[in-house]
């Protein structure tokens, strides 16, 4: 299936190149640790499709 979802830009704060995302694989959330903080990662994907959308390190994506 393909799925496009939107937002608006005014409520993107800042773009991340991809980062690891630390969870039990159980679940689509996650968390992923930006600089000094956390941020909790959802995979819609995973949500709406039951498989994760998470690849190899190798892959080029964007949080």
């Amino acid at each position: 299936g393909s799925l496009n979802l939107a937002l608006p830009m005014e409520s993107v704060y800042k773009g991340f190149n991809h980062t690891p995302v630390y969870g039990s694989g159980l679940n689509a959330v996650g968390v992923a640790h930006v600089g000094d903080g956390e941020v909790t990662v959802v995979d819609l994907y995973q949500q709406f499709f039951k498989a994760s959308s998470f690849k190899e390190s190798t892959q080029i994506a964007y949080l």
